[in-house]
């Protein structure tokens, strides 16, 4: 899985439906500090997965 932007730095809007107890969830870990928003933590969930998915399959970037 290779992700390529034409952009690099452009930001897009992407809308999700989710459960309401994981926006709850979500929320404390804002409260908290943990993050400043939940778009914050929903980046860097993202994040997280793409790193999770490329190392399970050895791809390296």
């Amino acid at each position: 899985m290779e992700v390529k932007l034409t952009k690099p730095n452009e930001t897009v809007v992407v809308t999700v439906k989710v459960k309401q107890f994981l926006v709850d969830e979500l929320d404390k870990l804002v409260e908290k500090g943990y993050f400043e928003s939940r778009s914050d933590a929903i980046r860097y969930a993202i994040i997280q997965l793409l790193k999770n998915i490329r190392n399970q399959r050895g791809i390296n970037h």
